[in-house]
């Protein structure tokens, strides 16, 4: 009796688990805004190239832009680093990004 509710608290911990992370794989169009910022804030492309994640970011960029959203506004994100918007710009601008460097420059566009 007792391995059987073991195994079905285990079980159930793998199914929420396996559910709780699905939306980063929902079209961008379909995530809730807060969602959608948590992926600005998050760096899920790490095995990709620069310009495959260029790709990526420009999109979330684009989709939080369309939606005319501040993900600081949000109170645990708040403290978050922009960088994905730094290196949608840097790529932009010099064709890649260097890696935690998010100037003032970039900050402001420029």
């Amino acid at each position: 009796m007792k391995v059987k509710v073991f195994l079905s608290i285990i079980g159930l911990f793998l199914i929420i688990g396996c559910v709780a992370d699905q939306t980063k794989y929902l079209p961008l169009k379909e995530r809730s805004d807060y969602d959608l910022c948590v992926s600005y804030f998050t760096d899920y492309f790490s095995l990709l190239t620069q310009k495959e994640k260029y790709r990526k970011y420009k999109q979330i960029v684009g989709e939080i832009e369309k939606r005319n959203l501040n993900c600081k506004n949000f109170s645990d994100l708040k403290n978050k680093q922009d960088f994905m918007l730094y290196r949608v710009k840097s790529y932009e601008k010099f064709g890649s990004w260097q890696e935690g460097d998010y100037s003032e420059e970039m900050r402001r566009g420029n």
